[in-house]
């Protein structure tokens, strides 16, 4: 009698590698999210909401709230201490990924790039809403702009970390 083996081989799940398929998995969940959530709103709420005043009206004054408590949250700029401690974190990481050829850091290294560019870009946004007092269907349409441009900076972030994960293939290659 032939007995099945059904245990899963563990390089399956080596998430480490950068060829392995959960790591694209994760790197479209973690877009896919961000591009779809925007100040803690989801875009489909400002979808359904576009032809009812009441609810864009609504809708806005939360993005509002969320916009003034995101820039409180995240406007380290004024705290230095933290700025040169990050700064000099992020330095050690990127030396310590491409001088030792550590793939996982390397990878951090092109995931948390774009996600430090999108922070600074909400904070752009979260201002932009402060300042200008946008009424709902301007902020809906700003919204609109900021998901859209979020989508290419994922797209981006895609196709580098593609290249970066090719090229790291084919030198690793011998023949």
């Amino acid at each position: 009698m032939l007995q099945m083996d059904n245990s899963v081989p563990i390089e399956y799940f080596f998430l480490t590698s950068l060829s392995s398929v959960w790591l694209w998995v994760f790197l479209a969940t973690i877009w896919i999210f961000l591009s779809n959530n925007i100040f803690g709103v989801p875009y489909g709420a400002w979808l359904k909401a576009k032809d009812n005043e009441n609810k864009l009206s609504e809708l806005h004054q939360t993005t509002l709230f969320l916009a003034s408590l995101f820039i409180k949250q995240y406007q380290i700029t004024t705290h230095w201490f933290f700025v040169l401690l990050f700064a000099f974190i992020f330095t050690f990481w990127l030396f310590t990924g491409f001088l030792y050829g550590n793939e996982f850091l390397q990878l951090s290294i092109f995931v948390f790039l774009p996600i430090l560019a999108l922070i600074q870009i909400r904070l752009r946004l979260a201002n932009k809403f402060l300042i200008q007092q946008f009424n709902p269907s301007e902020t809906f349409s700003q919204i609109r702009l900021h998901r859209r441009n979020t989508r290419i900076l994922g797209f981006l972030s895609f196709v580098i970390i593609f290249c970066w994960v090719m090229f790291t293939i084919l030198k690793q290659q011998t023949i």
